[in-house]
């Protein structure tokens, strides 16, 4: 109910400020906001930036930061937090800048869940090849999918679950 015609292209909630403003300066890094978007509402239950109608939401999208994930849903990670709300920066720079990036974040999230909050980020550089071998980190040892702890492999599964529904959907759309 929050897409309207006329107003802007796009579903205002999964909408990142740049895409707002103006069409011309969305980026790889603005899907990664609408996917950081989505992903907010899977382990929280409820959407970033809500209102009653389109304008209310975008500007809240503009002027607002997203409510803190853990406050929402305090049994999540500390680090998947962490992930999340840097999907939904403001500022596009601070976002993972493509999918390869993305990836390796939400990994490392997941490999170390409970990191606090202060810690450094990964810089945000954009990787040329995405997958990481097993000793892509000489001395850390990468555990296997099999030891993430059953949330863990759920929120991936959540995710990986609305990329290909979301492909989906897009080539209903076009077939159509």
């Amino acid at each position: 109910g929050l897409t309207m015609q006329g107003v802007a292209l796009g579903s205002p909630a999964y909408m990142p400020p740049e895409q707002i403003r103006s069409a011309k300066d969305v980026t790889p890094s603005s899907d990664l906001y609408a996917l950081g978007a989505s992903f907010y509402q899977l382990v929280t239950g409820t959407l970033p930036f809500d209102g009653r109608s389109a304008m209310e939401v975008m500007t809240k999208v503009l002027r607002e930061e997203a409510k803190a994930v853990r406050e929402v849903a305090p049994e999540v990670p500390v680090a998947i937090a962490a992930f999340i709300h840097r999907t939904l920066s403001k500022d596009p720079a601070d976002r993972p800048t493509d999918a390869g990036r993305f990836i390796v974040e939400l990994e490392n999230a997941l490999t170390n869940p409970n990191r606090p909050a202060s810690s450094p980020a990964i810089p945000s550089k954009p990787v040329a090849n995405a997958r990481r071998t097993p000793q892509s980190n000489p001395g850390v040892r990468q555990p296997p999918v099999s030891q993430y702890q059953g949330r863990d492999v759920l929120i991936v599964v959540m995710v990986v679950a609305l990329i290909i529904a979301g492909g989906t959907a897009g080539w209903w759309f076009l077939l159509r």
